[in-house]
């Protein structure tokens, strides 16, 4: 049975080989539960939600490793489940009773980083997918559960439920279809008796047809979070979009990552470093296990360079600016004094900061850190993009500079694209991309009055998370009303030929995705 489940990959696993994985790991899923805190009288009842869920998984996420996945879902139901935490388990036999005492003395992230690697036999990839990054504090001693896997097998684990579970998820599937369809006729009628009040953006793109105010047939809504198939644009590459996150975990082009807390994430190379509300600053990419590579403070981002591969935060500790280059194989750490110090931007080798005095120009080896100037945005390729007043954005290159309306922004990593709101749109801005050459914005198909939550360039494309509700894009200006379903669709636009692609939809996300930036 392969490990990795890919959608679209020829000779995939079916729901039914996904069956018969579940059934050969069902013993690691009850005994887990009882290891984590679950009474065995109710473990058999809680690993069947579990496997419930994995298959929900399988069926919405791309490249899933199934090991790591199942281990992330049984983790998940346990944290879910109040019989779980409210009730002290019954006491177990000789030394495993000694076991179980031993990890009650561990906090919740540390006990399930021990049990899932004792009782799931996880590589520490593996573990950074399903559990996220170790938790701070101090390691656990691994001799101190070093005989886990043994008494682990001393839990009896019963029939396995996996039919039972698969039962559940086949009928919420069905019903899931139902929901969808009935939602989409009532919101298309809904739609097409007000789309001429709805459409209020001045916006430079073109109208859509009334008709097709539905969702794009390019990416159907699916229940769960979870992505569907792509359809290339015509004359072009299949688009991806830029690494996102969903209130749980950070998606990567081919690999999710848990990490609960997340505050922001900002692409370096091949993939993201990300800091979380404890302040932990991780750089996570593909095929090789998260890293923690220091602390901010909790709830500051950092910053970064895509193209020189660098990223810099402000320590916690010390409050000194960390420049850290991720290019070659040894990554090499700069530290430079600063006091109370906020980064703005970094561009090749200089840190752009916001200090509570003025910051002297400083410079450490090849990086230099400097005093941003008043109302700086972002700077890249060169360019620097300040917001002058609430609707005028000065762009300077060199000695050029330049006035663009908007408020807020971001640049391209070569500086010539520009990412800001459109200040006429009050009820939910727009996000719009202005070509600096000729100074206009591009006309990028997005459909009027989209609810663009966030917006974030890469290689070049720009993402825009799309808000839509049962599967239908709805104007910012329509009410709420009972059965609101909120849910996103990524939208990646192509930058040269200014032509975009919804790309996946996802629905029953924790929060609002957030885009690596």
């Amino acid at each position: 049975m392969p490990d990795v489940l890919v959608h679209g990959r020829p000779g995939r696993p079916g729901v039914q080989e996904i069956a018969t994985y579940a059934v050969g790991r069902w013993p690691v899923v009850v005994r887990m539960l009882v290891l984590l805190g679950a009474p065995p009288r109710h473990a058999q009842d809680l690993a069947t939600t579990a496997v419930g869920a994995f298959f929900e998984r399988c069926a919405h996420d791309e490249w899933l490793d199934l090991d790591a996945t199942l281990v992330a879902e049984v983790v998940d139901t346990w944290e879910r489940d109040r019989t779980a935490w409210w009730h002290r388990p019954e006491p177990c036999a000789g030394d495993l009773d000694e076991a179980v005492e031993a990890l009650d003395v561990l906090s919740p992230a540390q006990r399930a980083r021990v049990v899932a690697q004792a009782v799931g036999a996880l590589t520490p990839e593996q573990l950074d997918d399903a559990l996220g990054p170790a938790p701070l504090g101090s390691p656990v001693g691994e001799s101190t559960f070093a005989d886990l896997p043994r008494l682990a097998e001393e839990i009896p684990v019963g029939d396995p439920h996996v039919e039972q579970a698969r039962s559940r998820y086949v009928q919420r599937r069905r019903g899931g279809r139902r929901l969808t369809l009935v939602a989409a006729v009532a919101g298309l009628a809904a739609v097409a008796a007000t789309v001429t009040v709805a459409v209020r953006s001045i916006d430079p793109q073109p109208a859509p047809d009334p008709g097709a105010a539905g969702p794009s047939p390019s990416a159907a809504p699916v229940a769960g979070v979870g992505a569907t198939a792509r359809v290339p644009l015509t004359g072009g590459p299949d688009l991806d979009p830029v690494t996102w996150y969903d209130g749980r975990r950070i998606h990567l082009a081919d690999r999710t990552v848990r990490l609960p807390g997340l505050v922001a994430m900002v692409r370096v190379g091949d993939g993201v470093v990300a800091t979380d509300d404890g302040g932990r600053v991780v750089h996570v990419r593909a095929g090789r296990p998260v890293e923690t590579l220091g602390r901010t403070t909790p709830g500051a981002a950092a910053v970064a360079d895509p193209q020189a591969r660098e990223t810099a935060w402000v320590d916690a500790t010390s409050g000194a600016v960390v420049v850290r280059s991720l290019r070659g194989t040894t990554p090499r750490t700069t530290t430079v004094p600063a006091v109370g110090a906020t980064v703005v931007a970094l561009d090749d080798g200089t840190v752009y900061v916001d200090s509570a005095g003025e910051q002297p120009l400083t410079r450490v080896g090849d990086v230099v850190v400097l005093q941003a100037p008043e109302g700086l945005l972002d700077v890249a390729g060169g360019t620097q993009a300040r917001q002058l007043d609430d609707d005028l954005i000065a762009v300077s290159t060199g000695h050029d500079a330049s006035g663009v309306t908007g408020r807020d922004g971001s640049l391209s990593d070569d500086g010539h694209y520009l990412l800001t709101r459109d200040v006429a749109a009050s009820a939910a801005p727009l996000r719009v991309v202005v070509d600096l050459g000729p100074g206009t914005p591009l006309p990028l198909d997005l459909r009027p009055g989209a609810i663009v939550r966030d917006a974030a360039f890469d290689d070049g494309t720009v993402t825009f998370v799309v808000e839509v509700q049962n599967g239908i894009q709805y104007p910012p200006d329509r009410p709420r009303g009972r059965g609101y379903i909120p849910g996103y669709t990524l939208v990646v636009c192509d930058l040269a030929r200014a032509a975009c692609q919804d790309d996946v939809e996802v629905f029953g996300a924790a929060a609002p995705l957030k885009l690596a930036h």
